[in-house]
């Protein structure tokens, strides 16, 4: 009997306090967040970081694919935590779009992050993404992402208290 759910993919490793580079395609790699529908990403993120307790420490949400780091709420996982940052974005796109089209490629690309100088690589890689496809010059000019300094607080809060 074959087994029909396609290729199995590897299953993601889960430990404690740590914190994951985490990138992520649309579907079909089309062009989704932009404007309006970015904003509204941006919104959703915020409220759902809040409400299931992870670390956010940067993201990105470029157009046909977004960048986090974050660190699982305790008694979670990496899965999980995507799970429903991936479906609440889209629920909320889906409402400002007035439809019900697929938002995400199934899956995403995780990085488990061992020390602090690896975590600031990845929070620069995800901050200069929109300057090196040329979205933008700088990296504080591009409003879809936490260049603004939107998640220093959580960064902090990751170093005085996760990993005291």
């Amino acid at each position: 009997m074959s087994d029909t759910r396609g290729p199995r993919r590897p299953p993601h490793v889960d430990l404690p306090n740590t914190p994951y580079f985490v990138s992520t395609r649309t579907h079909e790699s089309r062009r989704v967040f932009h404007g309006e529908i970015a904003a509204e990403a941006v919104a959703e993120l915020t409220r759902i970081r809040h409400e299931y307790e992870f670390l956010l420490l940067a993201f990105a949400f470029m157009p046909d694919h977004a960048h986090f780091v974050v660190v699982p709420a305790p008694n979670s996982s990496i899965g999980r935590t995507m799970q429903v940052i991936k479906g609440r974005i889209a629920r909320r796109v889906n409402v400002v779009l007035g439809g019900t089209s697929t938002i995400w490629q199934q899956g995403f690309y995780d990085r488990m992050v061992r020390t602090r100088e690896q975590l600031n690589t990845y929070v620069e890689y995800t901050h200069k993404n929109p300057v090196e496809v040329g979205i933008v010059e700088r990296e504080e000019e591009y409003e879809f992402s936490s260049a603004n300094g939107s998640c220093l607080a959580d960064y902090r809060r990751f170093f005085d208290e996760v990993r005291a």
